[in-house]
This record gives structure tokens, C-alpha cells and sequence, in this order.
């Protein structure tokens, strides 16, 4: 789950370390980690959790509508500045962790389904990330389906910082090669492939 450590002087509202831990994309299980990160932060906190990390209660309600916040479709309209900044810092921590994850560490467990020789994406997912830059997770019917979920975050990063290690990293080729090593389709991989280039031309235009 996001566990967040939080340094901040008296007044001010930087100096943010975020120490993110590993987070699955399935909407059920992602709901269920904001709802008990924002328990720990109303002061009910699970033996366990509490045990295991020190979390500092300053700014207290910020953080729990961030940690509310960071897996939504968008971030909730009625935040302040101060609650918009803290939701766009969880929100651009949480997509680069996920990246690290299923580039460096666990591919197969963050799809929903056990088949990867599955048909290819269809249509209206493909539309979807070309004219909408968002993937409407009730129209997913297989793996590679979800393909797109994880090239579309990169419309929704808020900061320079986050673009530039993204690039970095090279995470975007890193997931295409996975994607090509783990589904046994090709037109899959076209698809993937033409999902890679619409991303990078996003990337190379900002």
C-alpha cells in the first residue's frame, strides 16, 4: 500500500517525500488501500500498519483527500490549492511507482485475467486512448485490453519532474517489451507498438 512520510516546516507546504510501496491497478483492491490509508489517518490505524510505519498527522485532512484522491478517474473538483497540490504529488508518486513495478518487478499480476493469448484490443479501447487519453475500465473484456491503462498515465502526470523520469527510465519501451514477450499475439503487439508511438509523440511535443 502508499505509505507517506511527510516533512514539512511550520507554514509551508513542501518538502514531501513520498516512500511508495508496491499497488495493484484492480479497482476493488485500490479502493480498499485508499479507504484504509485514510482510516490511518483518522485515527484508527490497523495494528500492523501502525507498527510498521511512523506516519506524521500534520496536515492530516490534506493527506487523507490526496490518499482518497489518488486512484479516482480525476482529482475531486472541490479541493483547495493546497489539497490540489498534495492530490497531484500522490497522484504522479503513485503512476511512477506503478511503472516500477511492472517494468522492474511484477508483470503478470497486474492483469485481471490468466490468459495472454488472448484476441487483440478492440476498437473502441483503441479510440478510447487516441481521442480520450483515459481507458473506461468497464469496457476492458481481456488482458490486453488493459494495455492501454498504463501508456494513458502519462496524460494525467502533473509535473515536469514526473515526464522527465519517466523518460528517463525508459519505462514506456521497457513495458513494450514486456508486453511482446508475454502476449502471444501479434496483432497485439502492433497495437502496443502504435500505442508506444502515439505516447512518445506526446512525450517529444511537451
Amino acid at each position: 500500500m502508499l505509505i507517506l512520510y511527510l516533512s514539512l516546516r511550520e507554514g509551508q507546504t513542501y518538502n514531501v517525500v513520498i516512500i511508495a510501496k508496491r499497488i495493484h491497478l484492480f479497482p476493488y483492491r485500490t479502493q480498499k488501500l485508499s479507504s484504509l490509508a485514510a482510516m490511518v489517518l483518522g485515527g484508527q490505524p490497523p495494528g500492523r500498519v501502525a507498527r510498521s510505519h511512523v506516519v506524521f498527522f500534520l496536515y492530516k485532512k490534506i493527506i487523507k483527500l490526496a490518499i482518497l484522491n489518488h486512484n479516482k478517474g480525476k482529482i475531486d473538483d472541490n479541493l483547495n490549492e493546497e489539497e490540489m497540490l498534495y492530490a497531484k504529488i500522490i497522484r504522479d508518486a503513485d503512476k511512477l511507482d506503478i511503472y516500477y513495478t511492472i517494468c522492474e518487478y511484477d508483470f503478470e499480476s497486474i492483469f485481471w485475467y490468466q490468459d495472454f493469448s488472448c484476441g487483440p484490443i478492440s476498437e473502441e479501447i483503441m479510440n478510447q486512448f487516441s481521442n480520450d487519453h483515459f481507458i473506461n475500465y468497464s469496457c476492458i473484456k481481456n488482458n490486453a485490453e488493459q494495455i492501454p491503462i498504463f501508456y494513458a498515465y502519462i496524460f494525467d502526470l502533473y509535473f515536469d519532474f514526473s515526464l522527465k523520469f519517466l523518460k528517463e527510465k525508459h519505462y514506456l519501451e521497457k513495458f513494450t517489451y514486456r508486453i511482446c514477450e508475454n502476449f502471444t499475439d501479434n496483432v497485439v503487439e502492433t497495437q502496443t507498438k502504435q500505442i508506444l508511438k502515439i505516447s512518445n509523440e506526446f512525450l517529444d511535443s511537451i
